[in-house]
Parts: C-alpha cells; structure tokens; sequence
C-alpha cells in the first residue's frame, strides 16, 4: 500500500526535482521558461508526475499553480518566482 502525501508533505527540494523533470521532458529549460509555458507544463505533465509520487488531488495542486501563473506578468515572471528557478539551477 502507497502512503499518500498532502502538499505540505511534499519538500522543497522534492517539488524542485519534479519540476525540473517535468521542464527537461518536456524540452524546456527553468533559465527560461515563459509563464505560459511554465503553465503548459504543470496542465499536461505535473499531475502524472505528482501522482506518481503520491500526492493527494494531483489535479487540484495543479489548478492552483497555473492559476498562480496566470497572474505573473508578460514581462517576465518576477523576484519570487526567479529565486525558485535559481534554486531548481542548482
């Protein structure tokens, strides 16, 4: 039997990893990753990859990464979310 994690289960280093899994399949790298592509990503290839590894709602997380995504700028995505994609760099 699976032990099913909620998100606060899930650590920091853990979420940079899938992330950075999911980017590298789907050919795009965190240095420059748009918003709106960043959102594409998490739609098609995060719920498989957080189901995986066992988080609970896997769609519903998703849902609320693309909705905190729609509200990053043109522009680029911002000091918060810049700092997160340094730390997946590294």
């Amino acid at each position: 039997m699976t032990r099913r994690r909620h998100r606060a289960e899930f650590s920091p280093p853990e979420a940079r990893g899938t992330l950075r899994m999911a980017l590298e399949k789907t050919g795009f790298d965190a240095a420059s990753v748009r918003a709106d592509q960043l959102a594409g990503v998490v739609r098609s290839v995060m719920p498989r990859e957080l189901q995986i590894r066992g988080v609970d709602a896997p769609a519903d997380v998703c849902e609320s990464i693309v909705d905190a995504l729609a509200k990053v700028k043109d522009g680029g995505l911002g000091p918060a979310a810049e700092r997160f994609l340094e730390r997946t760099r590294s």
